[in-house]
């Protein structure tokens, strides 16, 4: 498995192929009733129709299941409005699974089950650790009890040519519905998470490799505060 690639783009989910859905949103608010909704179902191709500026981002099909899953935990509360007749903000409570957290506990679970094996002498590969890290983080967001995090944010609100109200994601509200996939990446592409399990094995990981660049354009910052 590709780790540099391989959660650069949560929630930007669709092919770079595919067409969006169409746009029926008729306030601001709707926009964002409409996103959530089609995030929830794993309708991606409808969601990105929300979306200002959607250009067409990829992800990588082993990642899939991730992808559906934090979709699927995603919930907006809307907490108020300040919308003219072609523009505004919507102040939210995003909340999702916390990957950040996720991929902490996994490698929790995952240390204990090579300690014996390390200590008995036998050679451990830190790729497959890595393997059985990501398995541990798709178990952990199935189980039903993985942690969450909330974040506010001010969701940006235009209108398109169409006449139709779409989400101008920037980083925070970016990193909030994603659940802060790119970051639990780093903690992956840094070394962060393997280089803990190889001290603690006494095995030597390899280099890590830098993350690719992820959309927005710009990386994004978290704000978030964690539950």
């Amino acid at each position: 498995m590709n780790y540099k690639k391989c959660t650069a783009l949560l929630l930007v989910l669709c092919l770079l192929t595919m067409l969006t859905g169409c746009n029926r949103a008729n306030s601001a608010r709707n926009a964002v009733e409409r996103f959530e909704t089609a995030m929830n179902e794993n309708n991606f191709r409808e969601a990105f129709a929300y979306i200002a500026d959607y250009d067409g981002f990829g992800f990588k099909s082993d990642t899939e299941e991730i992808i559906n899953a934090v979709a699927s935990s995603l919930d907006i509360d809307i907490i108020s409005e300040s919308v003219g007749a072609a523009g505004g903000t919507i102040e939210v409570d995003i909340t999702t699974v916390d990957l950040r957290k996720v991929y902490s506990n996994a490698a929790a679970v995952v240390i204990p089950k090579y300690y014996q094996t390390a200590v008995s002498g036998t050679p451990i590969a830190p790729e497959h650790i890595g393997v059985q890290l990501v398995n541990e983080v798709v178990s952990q967001i199935y189980s039903g009890t993985a942690p969450t995090v909330t974040t506010r944010c001010n969701l940006q609100m235009v209108t398109n040519k169409n006449n139709k109200w779409e989400i101008r994601l920037d980083n925070a509200s970016y990193s909030a519905i994603t659940g802060y996939l790119d970051e639990a990446n780093n903690m992956i592409t840094t070394g962060t998470i393997t280089d803990s399990l190889a001290n603690a094995l006494g095995i030597e990981a390899k280099p890590a490799q830098p993350a690719e660049p992820v959309s927005p354009s710009d990386q994004p910052t978290s704000e978030a505060a964690g539950q």
